[in-house]
């Protein structure tokens, strides 16, 4: 058995639970629990889940020398963050589409019905929310760059 198995069993009996009752506290299966103390390698989420049914943090679960096994539910995230976006330039783009968008539409509006121009309710529906961020961003002091 190793020391991840030891540890967790040793942390259910300690608290009386059976493996279904720590199951489904941590919320997970009761044969993970199983396969967990029998030696099998755990999930990084699912030490995390085992670590807070246990009130203790996840170094503590392993003892010993077991390799985390592959999750495919989640993994922990290496590589960098992207920058963040400069919200001006992020608007002008914005503004750019709205203006090609809103330009074509009112040339097929006007080409099939002059009579009736409905270009004004995507313009309006569109373009208010983009006048509203056009003034926060006039409020908003420039982001360092």
């Amino acid at each position: 058995m190793t020391g991840t198995a030891e540890t967790i069993r040793g942390l259910r009996l300690q608290r009386a639970w059976s493996q279904e009752q720590l199951a489904e506290i941590a919320g997970i299966s009761a044969r993970t629990v199983q396969r967990l103390e029998q030696g099998q390698p755990a999930a990084l989420e699912t030490l995390k889940a085992l670590a807070a049914a246990f009130d203790m943090p996840t170094d503590r679960l392993r003892r010993g020398s077991d390799p985390l096994a592959k999750d495919t539910v989640m993994t922990e995230i290496t590589a960098p963050l992207p920058a963040p976006r400069d919200s001006r330039t992020m608007f002008r783009r914005h503004l750019l589409v709205f203006a090609g968008v809103m330009s074509g539409l009112a040339a097929a509006n006007l080409f099939h019905n002059p009579d009736h121009l409905w270009v004004i309710y995507p313009a309006l529906g569109w373009g208010v929310p983009l006048a509203i961020k056009a003034l926060s961003l006039r409020q908003a002091p420039p982001a360092a760059g």
